[in-house]
C-alpha cells in the first residue's frame, strides 16, 4: 500500500515540477534531492527543516504556492499517512503563514 501511495505521490511531484518549468522556474535544489532521496524522502526532509526555501519564495511570487509540496501534501488526504502529524502541521503552518488556503 505504502509503495504504490509512494509512486502515485511521485507521480503528482513530476506532474507540478512540469507545471513549474512551464512557468519558467526549475527548482534545481529540489530536482537534486528528489534523484538522491526520492519524492516522499525529500518532503518529509524539507518538511522536518521550518525555514522558508527560495522556492516557497518564488512560487509565492508566480502566485501557484497550489503547486508547492506542502500545498500537495496537505491538501491530498491520501498522502497524510505518508508524513508525520508534525511533518503535516509545519506544511499547514507554512501555507498559512503565506495566506494560502488549502482546498480540501
Amino acid at each position: 500500500m505504502t509503495e504504490n501511495l509512494e509512486h502515485q505521490l511521485a507521480i503528482q511531484v513530476n506532474k507540478n515540477l512540469e507545471k513549474m518549468r512551464i512557468l519558467g522556474y526549475n527548482p534545481q535544489y529540489f530536482k537534486n534531492m528528489i534523484r538522491k532521496y526520492g519524492e516522499r524522502e525529500t518532503i518529509a526532509r524539507l518538511l522536518d527543516n521550518p525555514s522558508t526555501s527560495g522556492g516557497q519564495n518564488r512560487l509565492m511570487g508566480l502566485g501557484r504556492i497550489d503547486l508547492s509540496m506542502e500545498a500537495l501534501v496537505v491538501e491530498n488526504k491520501k498522502f497524510h499517512s505518508l508524513f508525520t502529524k508534525k511533518q503535516l502541521e509545519q506544511a499547514r503552518k507554512w501555507l498559512n503563514d503565506y495566506g494560502y488556503k488549502p482546498k480540501l
